[in-house]
């Protein structure tokens, strides 16, 4: 690069910046190039899968992409190299590798100024729980088929595995064979399936299994018979909301946590016919699928995105970021299907707007279906609200987000894909002028 180590940019601190930060920086045409790509490229390349960062490096970099074309790779070892040669300039960062004579379970770490550390094979940074979901929800209020301990517990007690390694080859392995990001199941399915592939001693966890329902609609998968409920309503949520402890309990656990679960259920529930679906948080739906459970003795839990891909109806419209204008109507579907009532002081309903955003509103409110719905039915002729303001919950929740699908779109409810996109699940979305609620499935006994 021309500029690559003449200053290009010089900067003065100002207020709001860390105190750490210097008074003056001068940054080079280095500096900026490794900053502008600092996530789309130099990322991938943070790891210890080939020799990244390690000195000397006797092997090429390996890089954590997927699905990219040789031009992607070629772009992204060029930015690399660059990372490479900066941190090469200097001792500042790495650290000696030392390892212990006789003991091939533990090595030194040995920085600058004397200090030091060391790692234990197949330590673990944290000990084991098997329900990511507490104090929210406690275990014996977890639905049975959706209790995550068991595959969790044998990746966290198998020994002699890179856990990066499995997930890189597993990630690698769903592209290779045909996989896109429509299809990318999350990493607990691909996990499984790497194990699968790859450790021949490794046999999938089965499904708690249940008879033919009624109201459940028959869906046949890959291997299964899949039964789907239609969406769960405002009368049978409110129900159990207000029928149980959960209705005190999720406010009250909620309180220890850093992200709250949104309390006034009513908001975005009592202002609709109570045959109309339920808008809930992504706790809330768990709670009532093991409520559901303990009422009928059906092992109830939520679709997982793989599944709802494969049984929900034809997208209406073909979302593209670059074109989409939020108030404009395509294939008779608009953005404005619900309507928020801002609530004044006096308790009276003020104006209503169809703001996409109405958090931007003064005061309270409650959100409602604003006109009468837009209803599709899949092959099997289970319906689906097809409007862009309401998605269905799904599962997994990972790191406080819960995917939140869309049928309109066949994508996240906020507008990307649905593996990737995700919606708080502490939050039922009013804020945003959405609505999320969700339907209950489990899989069939094999005569079903």
């Amino acid at each position: 690069m021309e500029h690559a180590n003449q200053t290009v940019l010089s900067l003065d601190k100002e207020s709001g910046w860390d105190n750490e930060a210097p008074d003056h920086l001068d940054l080079s045409g280095t500096d900026l190039l490794l900053q502008a790509f600092k996530f789309e490229y130099i990322a991938y390349g943070f790891n210890l899968l080939g020799d990244n960062l390690v000195s000397p490096a006797s092997r090429p970099p390996e890089f954590r992409m997927y699905n990219y074309n040789q031009d992607d790779l070629a772009f992204a070892n060029q930015i690399f190299d660059v990372f490479r040669k900066e941190i090469e300039r200097t001792q500042e960062g790495w650290v000696e590798i030392v390892p212990f004579p006789g003991n091939n379970n533990i090595v030194f770490l040995k920085g600058p100024n004397g200090k030091f550390d060391w790692v234990v094979r197949n330590q673990r940074d944290a000990a084991f729980s098997g329900n990511p979901y507490y104090p929210i929800l406690r275990s014996d209020e977890l639905p049975t088929a959706m209790k995550p301990s068991a595959f969790k517990a044998h990746l966290y007690f198998m020994t002699g595995e890179w856990y990066e390694r499995l997930e890189h080859s597993a990630e690698t392995r769903h592209y290779e064979e045909g996989g896109s990001t429509a299809t990318w199941p999350g990493y607990t399915k691909l996990l499984q399936r790497e194990l699968v592939a790859a450790r021949r001693n490794y046999q999938r966890p089965t499904s708690p299994k249940g008879g033919q329902v009624g109201n459940f609609v028959p869906h046949r998968l890959d291997g299964y018979c899949l039964m789907v409920s239609p969406l769960v309503t405002i009368r049978e949520f409110w129900h159990f909301f207000e029928n149980s402890d959960w209705r005190n309990d999720r406010i009250e656990r909620s309180s220890n946590c850093s992200s709250k679960l949104e309390a006034d259920l009513s908001a975005v529930n009592l202002h609709d016919d109570d045959l109309l679906p339920t808008s809930v948080t992504w706790f809330d739906a768990v709670a009532f699928c093991r409520h559901y459970e303990k009422q009928t003795g059906l092992p109830v839990r939520l679709l997982e995105v793989e599944e709802w891909q494969k049984i929900s109806p034809t997208p209406l419209y073909n979302l593209n970021h670059e074109s989409l204008d939020e108030t404009e109507e395509y294939d008779g579907v608009e953005w404005s299907d619900l309507t928020w009532a801002v609530t004044g002081g006096d308790g009276l309903t003020g104006g209503e707007t169809s703001h996409r955003y109405p958090e931007t509103c003064a005061g309270g409110g409650f959100l409602r279906f604003g006109k009468e719905l837009n209803w599709t039915e899949n092959h099997q002729g289970l319906p689906f609200v097809t409007v862009v303001d309401f998605g269905e919950w799904l599962d997994v929740c990972t790191d406080g987000y819960a995917p939140a699908a869309n049928a309109v779109t066949g994508q996240a409810l906020m507008t990307g894909p649905l593996e990737r996109d995700k919606c708080p699940a502490h939050l039922t979305m009013r804020r945003k002028g959405l609505k999320v609620g969700f339907r209950l499935c489990y899989v069939a006994q094999p005569d079903a």
